[in-house]
């Protein structure tokens, strides 16, 4: 039961590696597991989460009421609108976090090339740590992402005014620890997304048009056209 699994912990924690009951701790306190406890994977599955409601796995539990939760590297790409039009501003935010409450992420990089259409390039965001990332990177060294630490990289430029037609480009980023850190969830470490070039339509009534005053006119537009096709 939960109770005999705290009851482990307060009885044994010399032995456990646990660690300092957190000063936000909820009812009752728990305490931390350390990194290198015997603890660890070495408790039975028969509950679905631990004490805070944290998730525990289906196989190699740990021990007490605590279940550590294991780096877990998340991205998105969220763009500020879906077509892009040459010649106009477009931006684009990348936004990572580590979504463990418990472990470290060590030497996480992030990698994204900034994509061809986009020229007059600035890149911002501020690390965790409150750095700036530098311009015109394809690679950014994040350091370390503590537990529940999140970021924000925005990507923003000018669509070229040199695209032929319609095209539709696939924006790609990835985040990843480097130093051996194990990421329970990689499955949520690459994100894509698809932005469409659209050229706006051109509108020119034609002409010119000889008439009289008071006789009807009527304009057939055969100047207007569309570069990207779809008209």
């Amino acid at each position: 039961t939960l109770f005999s699994y705290t009851t482990l912990f307060r009885s044994s924690g010399a032995v456990l590696g646990q660690g300092v009951l957190p000063l936000d701790a909820g009812s009752p306190p728990i305490h931390p597991l350390a990194i290198g406890s015997p603890a660890l994977d070495a408790g039975p599955c028969d509950l679905a989460e631990d004490q805070r409601g944290a998730p525990r796995p289906a196989d190699a539990c740990d021990s007490g009421a605590y279940e550590r939760q294991p780096v877990d590297l998340a991205i998105a790409i969220y763009l500020a609108g879906g077509v892009a039009v040459p010649g106009h501003p477009f931006s684009y935010t990348l936004a990572f976090a580590n979504r463990s409450r418990d472990a470290i992420a060590s030497a996480v990089v992030i990698s994204h090339a900034i994509p061809i259409f986009l020229t007059d390039v600035h890149v911002e965001g501020a690390k965790p740590d409150g750095r700036v990332y530098p311009e015109s990177a394809d690679l950014w060294q994040m350091g370390d992402l503590a537990p529940s630490a999140r970021g924000a990289i925005t990507v923003a430029g000018v669509i070229s005014a040199d695209l032929a037609g319609e095209a539709v480009f696939t924006l790609t980023a990835a985040i990843t620890p480097t130093a051996g850190t194990a990421d329970a969830n990689a499955a949520n470490n690459l994100r894509r997304a698809r932005v469409r070039i659209n050229w706006q339509p051109t509108a020119d009534a034609g002409g010119p048009y000889p008439t009289i005053v008071g006789a009807p006119l009527t304009l057939d537009g055969s100047g207007s056209h569309d570069r990207g096709g779809d008209i």
